[in-house]
């Protein structure tokens, strides 16, 4: 979860600490609620990042890192609700109109999502995320040339995104335009998808699955999808 935070989040527990000592203190407690975020504690982060925002509601990051929480719920109204209102307060952040332009995609609304998209990139033109969600954004239209434009972009700017590698793999196992199908870098890439994230993640095992039947090699898509399944209880949101 790409949260926004100017210095890295300490032991959760100094944090529990600090809002003790003042409940009132709200850096400290959006310190917590990133801490709780990063620890899958969604509920509670989304708590403290409501509480900073009665405490504080100038502060734009606040805003942010709820909306990234409801993300993670699945709750797209309320996560655009919340990026709108941190862009109002702050407009040159281009991670707060990449996180909106993935919600409007996720709901198909393109045309909105393409334009918070193009503005982030604008914004930083080295921002992988913003690479990412608008090369998804062209392969669901068929802009296949576009969209390998993106996902290439992504991968020059961030050598160590497991994302930007997954996405490339997937493309090259499952593009309906036979041009863009490249079985043995489309497993490459999966392959170092995994390595750079660990194998903990079960929609890099089904990028893996997808290059592996795109090979034809069924036996081992078999077994990366039932990885991939049994890894996605309880994790797995919308339509996955």
């Amino acid at each position: 979860m790409p949260l926004h935070f100017y210095r890295p989040a300490a032991a959760l527990t100094q944090f529990e600490t600090a809002v003790e000592l003042n409940f009132k203190h709200w850096k400290a407690l959006h310190n917590r609620g990133v801490s709780y975020a990063m620890n899958n504690r969604l509920d509670e982060a989304a708590q403290d990042f409501s509480a900073t925002i009665r405490l504080h509601p100038e502060y734009a990051n606040a805003w942010f890192n709820r909306a990234e929480v409801f993300m993670e719920q699945g709750k797209t109204d309320l996560a655009i609700e919340n990026y709108s209102q941190a862009i109002s307060l702050d407009a040159e952040d281009a991670g707060f109109y990449a996180g909106r332009g993935e919600a409007y995609r996720l709901q198909g609304k393109f045309a909105l999502a393409e334009a918070d998209l193009n503005r982030a990139i604008e914004l930083d033109d080295r921002l992988t995320k913003a690479y990412l969600q608008r090369g998804e954004l062209r392969l669901a239209r068929g802009e296949y040339d576009s969209a390998a434009a993106d996902y290439r972009a992504a991968v020059r700017n961030d050598s160590r995104s497991a994302e930007a590698f997954r996405c490339v793999a997937w493309m090259m196992a499952t593009c309906g335009d036979e041009r863009f199908r490249d079985p043995k870098r489309s497993l490459q890439f999966a392959k170092k998808a995994v390595e750079l994230n660990g194998g903990e993640n079960f929609r890099l095992l089904d990028t893996m699955a997808a290059a592996h039947a795109n090979a034809g090699q069924f036996n081992y898509a078999v077994t990366e999808q039932q990885r991939a399944i049994e890894m996605a209880t309880g994790k797995a949101t919308g339509r996955e």
